[in-house]
């Protein structure tokens, strides 16, 4: 079906949900490695993985023959560029049926690891290995992607194969319940970012960085990485992000591929250019819908929208789930997100970016430690209004902020200025 601007907007109309049928989804990344060298796990490793994987149910995912996934009842599991390997969860109703999934998954997959003489390593960024040591995997959107990443920022490559996060799926209830979760999942990044960070070390040694992997994030594409300005446009002091601003921004971001039985190289091209028929390299074709959700998929924001909002800013770690407790609490009670949203109302772009571009180096102020401590009180108050007993899951956050010590922190103290190359 060939596609038009009003389509892109139903698409997003289409993702609100009433306030009880709201979910959440996680989707969790590790790193795999050989025990007897230390090295990453090679594709040949890794389908191993994912084979035994096909004995708990799962059913495979195949691309050019080769086994890159697997689904299993609404979950899914993917391979990232650099081999890590990433379980998106399915939308569950509550923290407790999520964190028990995340957690069979993860022994699961333990055991199998176990099996084959390898180990996963939870981490924001990859801690030794160089991208001449790295391997990648065998999807062809890979390709084209690291090709083009070559002609943006410093980083691209090191996203692609030395990044590894916890990301958390949420669901908006109308437009301006969307714009308002968009501004303050915007304008606290810096600092979510910051307490859950967990990736201090470049190559073996300190690399200077509290989260090396937001760093990194910050030098891959300037045309699809970084903060929204537009989340924090306001109208009658309230959040005035509309689903046309998204829209109108997917349609600037330069396009990576089409798919058709097969990926064609449109890197750097323009989607607006595909509406129209305009492609040149792939010239007389129109957009359809299938090639709009594609499109959804190749920015890099560090809040995405699709039917649903994506936050995208956490290290991966042991300690990273917490994170998604505090964002459920702050969003899925109107009083906590009220809250929340009085705390930070009067944060400007240039504001929040100049914390954006800091605080994975440096680390928290004072200020914003204190900004921390809000923040943990208003969704510890959001998950009781919910009376699910969810409090729980801020345990390991309510750690960081009393030692205001991060998981960086923790494995600095730990390494005497070098890390192990096996566990």
């Amino acid at each position: 079906m060939t596609l038009h601007y009003a389509d892109m907007l139903t698409f997003f109309n289409d993702g609100i949900k009433a306030p009880e049928k709201r979910g959440i989804g996680i989707e969790s990344e590790c790193f795999l490695y050989d025990k007897k060298t230390g090295y990453r796990l090679d594709y040949d490793h890794i389908r191993l993985v994912l084979e035994a994987f096909l004995d708990h149910g799962y059913t495979p995912v195949f691309e050019g023959g080769n086994i890159i996934g697997g689904k299993k009842n609404g979950s899914s599991l993917s391979l990232e560029p650099g081999g890590q390997f990433e379980l998106s969860a399915k939308v569950h109703k509550d923290l407790h049926a999520a964190h028990n999934e995340i957690s069979e998954f993860k022994h699961q997959l333990d055991a199998i690891l176990s099996m084959y003489g390898f180990f996963r390593r939870d981490i924001g960024f990859e801690p030794l290995w160089a991208q001449r040591d790295l391997p990648w995997m065998p999807k062809g959107r890979y390709a084209i992607m690291r090709d083009y990443m070559l002609k943006k920022g410093n980083h691209g490559l090191d996203m692609m194969r030395r990044t590894c996060t916890l990301q958390i799926n949420l669901d908006y209830i109308s437009e301006a319940n969307m714009a308002m979760m968009m501004f303050v999942s915007n304008a606290l990044n810096p600092i979510t970012s910051g307490l859950f960070a967990a990736s201090p070390f470049y190559e073996g040694a300190p690399s200077g960085y509290k989260s090396f992997r937001n760093f990194v994030w910050q030098d891959t594409d300037p045309d699809r990485c970084g903060l929204l300005p537009f989340a924090f446009k306001t109208h009658n002091l309230y959040p005035a992000m509309t689903f046309d601003d998204y829209v109108d921004y997917l349609l600037r971001v330069p396009m990576y591929f089409i798919y058709r039985n097969g990926y064609i190289n449109g890197a750097g091209e323009s989607f607006l250019d595909f509406m129209e028929g305009k492609l040149a390299s792939y010239p007389g074709h129109f957009a359809t819908t299938d090639d709009f959700y594609d499109q959804i998929t190749v920015p890099f924001p560090e809040v995405r929208l699709k039917q649903f909002i994506e936050i995208r800013g956490i290290d991966a770690s042991p300690k990273a789930f917490s994170s998604a407790a505090l964002f459920v609490g702050l969003f899925y009670s109107e009083t906590a997100l009220q809250k929340i949203f009085n705390h930070v109302k009067d944060w400007t772009f240039d504001t929040v970016q100049a914390q954006y571009l800091r605080i994975p180096r440096d680390g928290l102020s004072k200020e914003e430690w204190g900004v921390a401590e809000e923040l943990y009180t208003i969704a510890r108050e959001g998950l009781s209004d919910r009376g699910l007993g969810e409090e729980i899951y801020l345990t390991d956050l309510e750690a960081i902020i009393l030692d205001q010590k991060t998981q960086s922190d923790v494995m600095l103290d730990d390494s005497s200025g070098c890390f192990i190359v096996t566990p």
